[in-house]
């Protein structure tokens, strides 16, 4: 069974420490092999401040992160007990993998990001 990427919820502002705990705790707890990326969704935004043009980045989905991996109850235990993650989206909170179609737009979408004005 391949990896597949899922969505996690996270507390507000959390999204960097959480990725940072999966990112280095996942070795020591034995499923690094199956966790592949984690990654919180942001794009480049050109905003004015000051009458000057500054670029920052924005999140996409403010409280979720994506990672990429093979859910077995040895994953889904170690992500769902990280320190931030409220749960899994999906129904009855039940991890719900991401279509094909919905992560290559995801991906497009903070790659072309750069160049727009935020509002």
């Amino acid at each position: 069974m391949g990896k597949r990427w899922y969505v996690v919820h996270t507390y507000s502002g959390h999204e960097h420490k959480v990725k940072q705990y999966i990112e280095s705790m996942a070795p020591s707890s034995g499923v690094a092999d199956r966790i592949g990326q984690v990654v919180v969704p942001v794009e480049e935004v050109v905003e004015m401040r000051d009458g000057k043009k500054v670029t920052t980045k924005r999140k996409l989905f403010p409280s979720y992160v994506l990672v990429e991996m093979v859910l077995d109850k040895d994953t889904q235990h170690f992500i769902s007990s990280v320190p931030g993650v409220t749960s899994f989206v999906g129904p009855k909170r039940a991890p719900q993998p991401l279509r094909d179609e919905e992560v290559k737009s995801i991906m497009a979408r903070m790659e072309g990001g750069q160049g727009k004005v935020a509002s």
